[in-house]
């Protein structure tokens, strides 16, 4: 239920950075537009392609362990690649978080082995979205603040 929470405002974030942007424009302060809009861009192009590395890193692991699938069983490198080119490779991530998450909640009785698998798969999937989030954090959110601070003051 939190994580359906953190995609809200995952989407909010970048809804309202848009109409920052947009804003800055209509009034003519292109400098502070471009700024802001290399800000939100080189935020969603690093949390881009570590999420492509550790997807790949966990294919490359999941290569090795055949026992526990965890990656999206129809995607390969390059698809993986395309859709993070693309912008949504959080988006996948909070999709198949949200899945296998109410599929474990609310799913048929499994093996406990196999709940505990998918409980340990959640927790690194969890783990990996805080983590993009807040690499974002540091690479937008911050750099944005200060310049908001320079334009007040």
């Amino acid at each position: 239920l939190l994580s359906a929470a953190g995609l809200v405002m995952y989407v909010a974030d970048v809804c309202t950075d848009a109409a920052l942007v947009l804003t800055y424009f209509k009034e003519k302060h292109v400098v502070c537009a471009a700024l802001t809009l290399l800000f939100i861009v080189v935020g969603l192009l690093v949390t881009q392609v570590f999420s492509t590395a550790w997807y790949w890193d966990d294919m490359d692991c999941d290569e090795k362990r055949e026992d526990m699938k965890t990656t999206l069983p129809v995607v390969s490198k390059r698809g993986l690649a395309t859709l993070h080119l693309f912008g949504v490779g959080i988006f996948i991530r909070y999709y198949q978080m949200l899945k296998r998450g109410f599929g474990v909640a609310w799913g048929t009785v499994e093996p406990v082995e196999e709940i505990k698998n998918q409980q340990h798969f959640l927790f690194g999937l969890a783990a990996d979205l805080s983590m993009l989030r807040l690499l974002e954090a540091f690479l937008e959110s911050v750099p944005q603040l200060l310049l908001q601070l320079y334009i007040v003051l």
